[in-house]
Order: structure tokens, then sequence, then C-alpha cells
């Protein structure tokens, strides 16, 4: 079984799409995403829209939290100077677009055969 491992695409839906086509000429049987999807670049829904629609195993990144949680961005280790750039996301962001980052987890475990 193939998997890909995607993560920190940030708001980058051009490179998302090119690691996407990528791992569909790799003939992958599962991605799983890492998280931090939608903070930092200008693409935030549509790279949001590019992950939901994979239809995978979503983990949250501390980005993810703490677009869900501003008040504790310095908890998951958010920079000081990255607060603006944070809110400045959180404002791009539709309600569906939160539903869809609280679907994200926390942790998975792995049964000892693998995923």
């Amino acid at each position: 079984m193939k998997i890909a491992l995607i993560s920190d695409m940030h708001g980058h839906a051009l490179a998302l799409e090119a690691v996407l086509a990528d791992i569909q000429q790799r003939q992958v049987d599962q991605i799983i995403c890492l998280g931090d999807v939608a903070t930092i670049g200008y693409q935030l829904q549509k790279t949001l829209a590019l992950i939901k629609s994979l239809g995978c195993l979503c983990l949250m990144g501390n980005h993810d939290a703490a677009l869900l949680q501003p008040h504790c961005a310095a908890h998951f280790q958010i920079a000081p100077p990255m607060l603006p750039s944070l809110d400045w996301c959180a404002r791009q962001l539709a309600e569906e677009d939160f539903a869809f980052l609280r679907t994200f987890l926390p942790l998975v475990e792995a049964p000892s055969g693998g995923l």
C-alpha cells in the first residue's frame, strides 16, 4: 500500500495542486494530511476545498488549532509576529471552513501492522 503524507500547505493551493498531480502519477492508495492547511498564504479557501475534496484523514496542525482558538496561539507555538497574519487568515474563512477544520483529528494511532 502506498501512502502519501502531505503537510504545511499554509494556504498555497497552487503548490498543493502540483503535489497532488505528482501523487496521482505515483498511484498512491491513501493520502493523509498532517495539517497546517490554511494560514499564511493567500489561497486559503481553495486550499481547504482541495483538501476537503480528497476525503482523506486530516490531523490538526498547530496553525489549524490556532485558527480555531486564536486566544491560545502562544500555546500552539505561533510566534507573536505571526498573529496579524493569523487574524487576517481567520477573516478570510467562512464558517463552513472552520467547521471543516474542526473535523481534523488531534492524534491518530496506527495499528501495529500499519495504517
